[in-house]
């Protein structure tokens, strides 16, 4: 089911409308019910499973405090959900279930759907009360809300349960908010259908067809996936904030200008802010104190533990594992280079900017790669160096990008290009409008414009993170 169909604004209208109206007491069980119906919506069969292994967790919680033998048992079930929901989608497996007469088959992407962020949220959740740091929940509605709250549902970004909580009992429900809400799900839905969603068949035509390209050709391509990434993404997230700040529920912000990174370390800093603190809260730090007796190898150590369990939650297999891998060796190579880094000038910080995009997009041939036959393929053409660049650049290396060789082609692929270098130019400043609290009638123009001109409307693609 796509997300960006006319049934979410009309969902949107009556969610935000009816709860406007409503005295605040109501206000969760109207967005709980709602959450459901939009999770459903998707389908009933996900609704089931984030429900299970929510009342699971609200069950079972409970006693992870005194007993050790439970909070394993715990942890084990919610890492098993992912573990599980990755081979199902990795291998497309379906699940077939038989109950007296009645059959049904749970599908890959019903059975993942947003399965490894809200369990990331449950181990948060049943860490914390294992050290203490938070009570277990026992208003069971309440602890529903904050594991099904439908903007974050299904990409993120990762909340705390404290975070939500706190909001309930003081929502700011106003005119103030539903102007920066708007603002904020206008641009993510501009973000995604006019730049994300027009970026993505020169991405497919490269790399989901078995065709000899260059090695310049493959990189191009990781390249215009990485900034497709970085739309379709940050675009989910921009909808996701938009929303839910018309709800009166702030969440976290997921990213801060990560293609202007000067390092690796800066890009993770910037990118899936919400999953690098999951990551370094409750894998890097404890891992790194473990070895603290070794100074020179904790941080490396937490390092290699943080994003080789990244690449397990990303996907099973050999692309995620060496996506995983090349951030590891990047971050490893800046801990002990980092003396020697020290030079606060231009000259070094263009370097390093541009030494991070290459970084990056190299690591997102694996990420993008179909499968290890696709990728054992490119990673050879990226190598051969005798016939890295192509021949005939117009046929070999533009043509693929724009998706055929008419002008017409050519026009939409030089389209798409200067809307996303345009808007990245000037990333800040839009930033800056989308939170605002006033209308303005020149933001709302200019983006719904190149919404209706340029959006894809009838063949858009599903968020690439809704697979996570």
């Amino acid at each position: 089911m796509q997300l960006l169909t006319w049934i979410l604004p009309v969902f949107l209208l009556i969610l935000v409308s009816v709860n406007f109206l409503l005295p605040s007491r109501f206000r969760m069980v109207w967005q709980l019910l709602g959450s459901c119906v939009f999770i459903a919506w998707f389908s009933w069969q996900a609704l089931l499973v984030a429900a299970f292994i929510s009342l699971v967790n609200f069950v079972a919680v409970r006693k992870v405090k005194e007993n050790k033998q439970f909070f394993y048992s715990l942890l084990v079930f919610n890492i098993g959900c992912i573990i599980l929901g990755n081979y199902i989608v990795t291998y497309q497996t379906n699940l077939q279930f038989q109950l007296t007469q009645i059959s049904f088959s749970l599908k890959p992407v019903v059975l993942t759907l947003g399965l490894s962020f809200y369990t990331l949220q449950h181990i948060a959740y049943s860490i914390n009360c294992r050290r203490g740091t938070q009570n277990p929940e026992t208003n069971f509605l309440q602890f529903m809300f904050c594991s099904l709250y439908f903007p974050k549902f299904l990409s993120g970004p990762l909340t705390k349960h404290e975070e939500l909580k706190a909001q309930l009992s003081g929502q700011e429900v106003n005119q103030a908010n539903m102007i920066s809400g708007f603002n904020r799900l206008l641009l993510g839905v501009f973000k995604k259908m006019v730049i994300a969603d027009r970026l993505a068949p020169s991405v497919h035509s490269v790399f989901d067809f078995a065709n000899d390209y260059s090695g310049l050709t493959i990189f191009s391509a990781a390249l215009l996936f990485t900034i497709q990434l970085y739309f379709d993404f940050s675009g989910y997230t921009d909808m996701a904030l938009g929303a839910s700040k018309m709800l009166g529920i702030n969440l976290p912000e997921n990213f801060n200008l990560p293609l202007r990174s000067l390092s690796i370390s800066e890009f993770w800093r910037r990118w899936h802010i919400s999953l690098i603190r999951f990551f370094t809260n409750y894998v890097f730090y404890p891992v790194s104190y473990k070895f603290r007796k070794y100074k020179s190898l904790a941080a490396s150590v937490g390092i290699a533990g943080t994003f080789l369990l990244s690449g397990i939650w990303h996907g099973l297999g050999l692309p995620f594992m060496l996506w995983a891998i090349c951030h590891l060796v990047y971050l490893q190579i800046e801990l002990f280079t980092k003396g020697i880094r020290n030079v606060n000038s231009i000259l070094m910080k263009s370097f390093g900017w541009l030494l991070t995009i290459l970084a990056v997009t190299f690591s997102n041939v694996f990420f993008r790669s179909p499968g290890s036959d696709a990728l054992i393929t490119n990673t050879k053409k990226l190598f051969d160096f005798k016939n890295f660049f192509p021949k005939d650049y117009i046929a070999e290396l533009l043509a693929p990008l724009a998706v055929g060789g008419q002008q017409w082609n050519f026009f939409n692929f030089y389209l798409v290009l200067t809307l996303a270098f345009g808007f990245l130019l000037f990333e800040r400043r839009i930033n800056t409008q989308s939170i605002k609290t006033n209308f303005s009638v020149v933001y709302t123009t200019i983006l719904l414009l190149l919404i209706f001109l340029f959006g894809i409307f009838s063949s858009g693609e599903q968020f690439i993170y809704v697979q996570f």
